[in-house]
């Protein structure tokens, strides 16, 4: 995968050479590997975070001094959590953030209610369980997740967006 990683962002690499680029986005596309067995027109490639991308195959990029990192539901999650740890190795412009969720509890008992008949006494334990499953695997505190908690952190200009009827 690195190899061919390496051909697209030359490629990429070669085309802005030739244009007058102010800034690139660089986004995060969910990966539907675990979704669709279906051929793609484009041979599938597993989602790259788009920092990483920006940082091992486009780092020699010398006209784009503004870059703006887009990502979609958990990817802007994961974008919102660590642009507030202030950790861009790069010169990040601003951030794109479509329909992240405030709390995973929330979100949680949210689904659970849509998909499912379990009363909230039900969801509340189920969630119980996952998250002292979680804690025991990973180390994790998974009711601690709250992305909104990171956002006063956070010193570059972000444009969130969500739908109506946004699950």
């Amino acid at each position: 995968e690195q190899e061919k990683l390496e051909v697209i962002a030359a490629k990429q690499l070669e085309r802005m050479r030739n244009l007058d680029v102010d800034g690139i986005i660089l986004y995060d596309i969910q990966d539907e590997s675990d979704r669709t067995s279906e051929e793609r027109t484009y041979p599938f490639i597993h989602t790259v975070a788009p920092e990483t991308y920006y940082r091992d195959y486009l780092k020699d990029v010398e006209k784009v001094k503004n870059i703006a990192i887009w990502g979609r539901s958990m990817g802007a999650v994961t974008t919102l959590l660590y642009a507030s740890r202030n950790a861009w190795s790069l010169a990040v412009s601003c951030l794109v953030l479509d329909s992240p969720f405030a709390e995973f509890k929330r979100l949680f008992k949210e689904q659970a209610k849509k998909r499912t008949s379990m009363p909230g006494i039900l969801s509340e334990g189920a969630f119980s369980v996952l998250k002292m499953t979680i804690q025991d695997k990973a180390g994790f505190d998974l009711g601690a997740l709250k992305p909104i908690s990171c956002v006063p952190k956070i010193y570059i200009p972000v444009l969130f967006g969500a739908s109506k009827d946004d699950d």
